[in-house]
């Protein structure tokens, strides 16, 4: 479906004076506002952090072997982004041994590419 809006532009100017005034005038509802923005943004971290399922990246141990790799053996950590989001790309083979502070995985966060690290060897 093909929808058209008829757009008029008018030339105006910013009035600083008036934009002042709106200010304080609703300053009240702006603060109220921006306190609900606050809280709102406070309870959802707060969820995040009591909700870590969510934001884990985690490895179930099949009772087979792979590759060769015998899965059971291995020292299976899981590990934990700061956010939700795409894994884009795998820098890591299964079997492979790492370091802390190498990267696994990159995610696609909102267009931000985020590197997931190993937390400790």
């Amino acid at each position: 479906m093909k929808v058209i809006f008829q757009l008029k532009l008018k030339k105006t100017f910013f009035d600083f004076n008036f934009y002042k005034t709106f200010l304080s005038e609703n300053i009240i509802a702006i603060k109220k506002y921006r306190d609900q923005q606050i809280s709102a943004f406070k309870k959802e971290i707060k969820s995040w952090k009591n909700n870590q399922e969510t934001n884990k990246i985690f490895i179930e141990k099949p009772a087979i072997k792979i590759s060769n790799i015998d899965i059971k053996n291995l020292k299976l950590v899981s590990v934990y982004s700061n956010m939700n989001g795409n894994i884009w790309k795998i820098l890591v083979q299964l079997g492979d041994k790492v370091l802390s502070g190498q990267i696994l995985v990159i995610m696609e966060v909102m267009k931000i590419e985020l590197k997931i690290v190993v937390p400790k060897s």
